[in-house]
């Protein structure tokens, strides 16, 4: 399975996530800090560069803004939830995890 490392040590906002997510995908998305926009771009678009299945590693997340802690944690559950009803619609799972230092962070 194909590994993202993206390094949240510098990461101020959660346009910082979003944009550092977005370019490590090759995402079209044009908002990156629309949470519904990211996933659909990682669960349902098919033109991002790199396709499923991928793990998302975030590391040196310790210590990051409430707010930046808060949109890794949300679209972690996005994307656990966009699985379940992609799998429910058309048995296909995509495979894409998201780990957090380590930890599956939904």
């Amino acid at each position: 399975m194909r590994e993202i490392t993206l390094d949240a040590s510098t990461w101020q906002m959660p346009a910082d996530f979003a944009r550092a997510l977005k370019d490590a995908l090759g995402a079209p998305e044009p908002d990156v800090r629309d949470p519904d926009a990211l996933v659909d771009s990682i669960v349902w678009n098919t033109a991002n560069r790199v396709q499923p299945p991928y793990r998302i590693r975030i590391v040196n997340a310790t210590g990051v803004p409430a707010a930046v802690a808060d949109d890794i944690a949300l679209l972690s559950r996005m994307v656990a939830d966009a699985r379940v009803l992609r799998r429910d619609l058309d048995g296909t799972d995509i495979g894409v995890r998201i780990l957090v230092d380590g930890q599956e962070s939904h």
